[in-house]
C-alpha cells in the first residue's frame, strides 16, 4: 500500500493560536508569531452536517437530503506552564485576553509522508475544565465551538515574514507547584487538605445562524457557570457545617506559586453537595470526604 496511517507522534505543530480581529477569519497570518496553546495531549475535532431528509408525496423513501447547515466543534486536552491561553475560557467579557475575543487556531500532522495544515476559524471557549490530584500534572480541558474547521491541507497557514509559534519548553505545572495550594478565604484563611480537585466554567454560548449561511456568524458568550469538586482529607466537621449554612468563601487554588505562577481564585463559594464519605471496613485508608461546590465569579491572575 502506497498509503501511510497517521498516528499521534506525527504531529508537527501542536495547536497554536492569534485573536481574530473579524470573527472566522482564521489563522491564516503573514506577519506577527503565533501562540503555543499549551502542552498539547490531545485534539479531537467534531463536524455535524446538519441535513433536513425530504420527503413528497408519491414515494415511500425520501426524496432528497438537503445540507442545511455545518456545525464544528473541538475539545483540546493539555498541561499549561502559563494562563495566557486559560484565560480565554476564564476571565469575564469585558477583560483582554477574555471570551470577548474569538480565536484563530491551527495545526498540523503528517498524512502520507506530507504535512498538513489544519485551520480552526471563528473559535471560542464553550466550557474549560481544570483538575489535578496527588502526584499528577494539572490537567486542563477545553470544549471548543467555532465557525468552521476546514479539511486538511498542504498550504501553510503561515506566510511572508510571519512565524509558527515557539516550542514550549518549561514543566506543566502540577499539583506540588505550591505548598498549601487549596484554600477557604474569608474573614481568615483555612488551608484544606485537599487530595483532588475539579474546576469547572461554562461560558454556554449561542450560536448564531443567519439566513444566507450555513455557518454560525455570530457565537456570543452568555451566562457564566462555575462549579466543581474537592475531595479533602475527613479531619473536621467544619465543612459540612459549611455545606449545611450555605457559608461563602473565595476558594483560592495556587496553581503555582513564585514568579511567573499563578491563582485562581472562585469568589462566593457554597457547598451544594456531600457526594462522598464511606467509612470502609476492607480498605484500610483513612476517610475522605467529597463535597460539589459552586461559585458566582472567577478570576485569574499571575503572582
Amino acid at each position: 500500500m502506497s498509503q501511510v496511517p497517521t498516528f499521534a507522534g506525527l504531529v508537527k505543530k501542536p495547536l497554536e493560536y492569534r485573536e481574530e480581529n473579524v470573527f472566522g477569519e482564521g489563522i491564516d497570518i503573514s506577519s506577527g508569531t503565533l501562540r503555543a496553546a499549551g502542552h498539547i495531549k490531545s485534539i479531537d475535532p467534531k463536524i455535524e452536517i446538519v441535513l433536513e431528509n425530504f420527503r413528497r408525496l408519491g414515494s415511500e423513501d425520501i426524496y432528497k437530503s438537503i445540507k442545511l447547515a455545518e456545525n464544528y466543534r473541538f475539545a483540546v486536552s493539555y498541561g499549561i506552564e502559563n494562563i495566557e491561553f486559560i484565560k480565554y475560557g476564564i476571565n469575564p467579557q469585558g477583560l483582554s485576553n477574555s471570551i470577548n475575543r474569538s480565536l484563530g487556531l491551527g495545526f498540523s500532522y503528517m498524512l502520507n509522508n506530507m504535512e498538513h495544515f489544519v485551520r480552526i476559524k471563528g473559535a471560542r471557549m464553550n466550557s474549560i475544565e481544570l483538575k489535578a490530584s496527588t502526584d499528577t500534572l494539572i490537567e486542563v480541558t477545553s470544549e471548543f465551538i467555532c465557525k468552521e474547521i476546514t479539511t486538511p491541507n498542504t498550504t501553510d497557514y503561515v506566510s511572508g515574514t510571519a512565524t509558527h509559534a515557539t516550542d514550549l519548553t518549561d514543566n506543566p505545572w502540577h499539583f506540588a507547584d505550591a505548598t498549601d495550594p487549596v484554600r477557604l478565604v474569608g474573614s481568615s484563611t483555612t488551608i484544606l487538605p485537599c487530595t483532588s480537585i475539579t474546576v469547572k466554567i461554562d461560558r454556554n454560548l449561542d450560536p448564531i445562524r443567519t439566513l444566507g449561511s450555513k455557518h454560525i456568524t455570530f457565537l456570543p458568550p452568555t451566562n457564566r457557570d462555575i462549579s466543581g469538586s474537592i475531595t479533602l482529607l475527613y479531619l473536621t466537621t467544619s465543612r459540612e457545617i459549611d455545606l449545611k449554612n450555605s457559608n461563602a468563601y473565595t476558594l483560592r487554588w495556587i496553581l503555582k506559586e513564585g514568579s511567573g505562577g499563578a491563582i485562581l481564585d472562585l469568589v462566593n463559594t457554597v457547598f451544594t453537595t456531600l457526594d462522598k464519605r464511606e467509612f470502609n471496613a476492607s480498605d484500610g485508608k483513612a476517610v475522605l470526604e467529597t463535597l460539589g461546590f459552586r461559585a458566582s465569579s472567577a478570576t485569574i491572575y499571575t503572582t
